[in-house]
């Protein structure tokens, strides 16, 4: 290579992965190992048969095995005979006049051994630029659980009185005690155990513990974050967690020691809402949201992560909100549960996420009942959209009567949507079938969880009829990998990523978890659902998580310029190769849960 040449190369290499994260000297020193070669359009090479690896500088080239193409490549692609998953006997056609920067095996070789990424970029066969977005987060919101323990574990015996209890909370300064049967967990007693169970049913101070305990109890394991903590605090509404290592109890954390870690950081926030005393300092709370978004998508949070923390924070916001208008309206006259639908139930949530939520009610309700859930509804909907989860366009809301129903009623719905397979009825599958509790102390949410998995995990009809509505919209990406581009009502050339890559991958993983028969309505836990129960490899579900995590990142970052569509002058090199390997990864999940669930029949 001529030194004339090294800038040039230079500013390519620092654009490009793996090379991109590299100091300049280790740039500097691979250029020693450097071949530049120049192929004109269709002319025949022989790069597949040396024992280097090829970037493409510029121009067009396609991998083929006889007639089939097996992968194409542009601008900072990368190929060779020594990469995981070439096939052998396949070989090289330039489409466009290219120039290729090739590189001696031993010196990429040795430059993986220095440098991590390198070596995760080359072990990867079908999704190597995927494999480079490792999000740096933020130590205290993913340092490990354990950390947070701050003294041995406070326990007590199943027979002990609730007098003696209590005198060791007080001694011990703690607001919860483990209780324990022959060294296991067996059960918990919290100060809200002493006054919803003791002191509300006016028990007497010698009531055995086991009497009033929260049994059974949940727990979790001692490599979880910060954020998985808090995540499953607010899924199971409770304020304490014990912390097991090898099936034993380490010790407990509570809400209170999270949000100490977390008064600089976003998890502060939920503990600020629930603190609240009225609608309108909820409203100010959560107007710190978009800046809250900004800092951790700055942090280099994990978008999945981000997603959830959003969605926590309208659960906590319709919780608090629930409370506050019950104490103004008194009783409720029914049990019910607070159902949220779509991306809160999802937990995928942006910044831009519009409500859908419904009440589950015990029974059918009387019509002096209907007056007051009436009431309940429209104050908690009209604060949630003050607070910036706007008000849905197709009126999905409690505050619509057609969606305050009985578990019966609502189950009728569900098998209407599922019997019909009309086109509006596979949208309204699409929308409620993604469901989640925010509230449900009488467990009615479980019931009709329940029943609905027993009407659809054998339904090979109604799931056909998803798995066609899943390939609908295919991912924008043409011939020779080009990427596809849309004009909106503005004449602005963009890519509609929601529509054209996230809703696919939402279509693909509710097939998919219905069929495995998951309650779980996230994209992640439905995949990992369907690969236990064999219908996904773990290959298969792991890239179709990193792939919806990658696209969720796009997205919030969209949402944060307030755009819509994606324009791929904004993204980098990587990001760039990082979209088409996502198109390609859901293009083969759409063929592949057509062919599993509808015969392979659109």
């Amino acid at each position: 290579m001529d030194d004339a040449q090294l800038p040039d190369v230079l500013t390519f290499l620092s654009q490009t992965a793996p090379f991109s994260e590299l100091p300049e000297t280790a740039l500097i020193d691979l250029c020693n190992h450097l071949h530049i070669r120049y192929l004109a359009r269709q002319q025949p090479s022989d790069l597949l048969q040396q024992s280097q690896l090829h970037w493409l500088r510029s121009g067009t080239i396609q991998l083929k095995n006889q007639s089939e193409i097996i992968d194409h490549i542009d601008t900072g692609g990368c190929f060779g005979a020594s990469l995981p998953g070439h096939q052998q006997g396949s070989h090289l056609e330039v489409l466009q006049d290219a120039l290729v920067y090739s590189f001696d095996q031993q010196a990429i070789t040795e430059l993986a051994n220095d440098h991590t990424l390198v070596s995760d970029f080359l072990q990867q066969s079908g999704k190597r630029y995927l494999a480079l977005a490792k999000p740096k987060a933020t130590p205290s919101l993913q340092a490990s659980i354990k950390a947070l323990i701050k003294r041995e574990l406070v326990a007590i015996k199943p027979d002990t009185t609730i007098a003696q209890a209590a005198k060791r909370m007080t001694l011990e300064r703690v607001s919860a005690l483990a209780v324990m049967r022959d060294g296991r967990l067996f059960g918990m007693l919290t100060d809200r155990d002493l006054r919803s169970r003791v002191l509300a049913e006016e028990r007497s101070p010698d009531t055995r513990v086991d009497d009033v305990m929260t049994h059974p109890v949940h727990t979790i394991e001692h490599t979880a974050s910060a954020i998985d903590a808090l995540l499953t605090m607010s899924a199971q509404q409770i304020h304490h967690l014990p912390v097991t290592e090898d099936n034993q109890i380490v010790g407990l954390i509570s809400s209170t020691d999270l949000l100490a870690l977390a008064h600089a950081n976003p998890l502060y926030l939920v503990g600020e809402i629930a603190r609240q005393n009225s609608p309108k300092e909820i409203e100010q709370c959560c107007q710190q949201l978009p800046d809250l978004i900004e800092t951790m998508l700055r942090q280099g949070m994990r978008s999945d992560r981000i997603s959830q923390l959003i969605s926590l924070v309208a659960d906590i916001a319709c919780r608090r909100l629930l409370v506050l208008t019950e104490a103004t309206l008194g009783p409720p006259p029914q049990a019910y549960a607070w159902l949220c639908f779509g991306s809160q139930a999802r937990q995928d949530m942006s910044a831009s996420s519009d409500q859908d939520n419904g009440l589950l009610l015990a029974e059918p309700p009387l019509p002096e009942h209907q007056d007051y859930f009436q009431q309940l509804a429209e104050q908690v909907c009209q604060s949630l959209d003050l607070c910036g989860f706007v008000t849905c366009p197709g009126d999905i809301m409690a505050s619509n009567p057609a969606y305050r129903l009985s578990r019966l009623e609502w189950l009728s719905k569900f098998k209407h949507w599922q019997q019909s397979g009309d086109p509006k009825a596979l949208l309204n599958a699409s929308i409620f079938f993604d469901f989640r509790a925010v509230i449900d102390p009488h467990g009615l949410a479980e019931q009709l969880h329940a029943e609905l998995r027993q009407l659809c995990q054998k339904d090979q009809i109604f799931l056909a009829l998803l798995a066609r509505n899943a390939v609908a919209q295919k991912p924008p990406i043409g011939l020779f990998g080009r990427l596809i581009l849309e004009r909106d009502g503005k004449g602005t050339k963009g890519i509609e990523l929601k529509k054209r890559a996230l809703a696919p991958l939402v279509e693909i993983s509710r097939v998919y978890g219905l069929a495995a028969g998951t309650e779980q309505a996230d994209v992640a836990s439905r995949l990992q659902a369907a690969q236990q129960a064999g219908s996904l490899s773990t290959t298969d579900s792991n890239n179709l998580i990193e792939c919806w995590q990658f696209l969720l990142g796009l997205r919030l970052s969209l949402n944060q310029q307030q755009q819509t569509l994606l324009k791929p002058q904004q993204l980098t090199d990587l990001q760039r190769h990082q979209l088409k390997e996502c198109f390609a990864l859901i293009e083969q999940a759409q063929q592949a849960v057509l062919l599993k669930f509808a015969g392979g029949r659109s």
